[in-house]
């Protein structure tokens, strides 16, 4: 891991993102873009694999993950502070649609085929 990506983790690890109290809120941002896509694109998510890179704390992609039971959700961060926090609300949420990994979104290998 290079200087700024440590830096960069480091940060996250002390300040996780979004907030974990952003739970009760609204985060729809994600979920609303998949959505006009595939009203788009005609584009079907269902048995499809979906990686969210920098997915932080989980809120946005878990909304998501529970209007879209079919699509398998792979969620990288650099920081496992916010995945331990998103693993814990998507527990909360009983998903099983969802895997959480620590990893860098510029690393040269990719978490699966997606």
């Amino acid at each position: 891991m290079d200087e700024i990506s440590a830096k960069v983790r480091q940060m996250y690890d002390q300040f996780p993102y979004p907030s974990p109290r952003a739970h009760g809120r609204d985060l729809r941002e994600l979920l609303n873009l998949l959505t006009l896509f595939s009203m788009e694109t005609k584009y079907d998510f269902r048995n499809r694999a979906v990686l969210d890179a920098g997915t932080g704390t989980g809120h946005r992609l878990i909304k998501a993950a529970a209007r879209l039971r079919q699509t398998r959700f792979t969620a990288i961060d650099i920081s496992e502070k916010p995945l331990s926090i998103a693993r814990q609300v998507c527990q909360q949420e009983g998903l099983d649609n969802i895997e959480f990994r620590v990893a860098e979104s510029h690393g040269r290998r990719t978490p699966g085929r997606f």
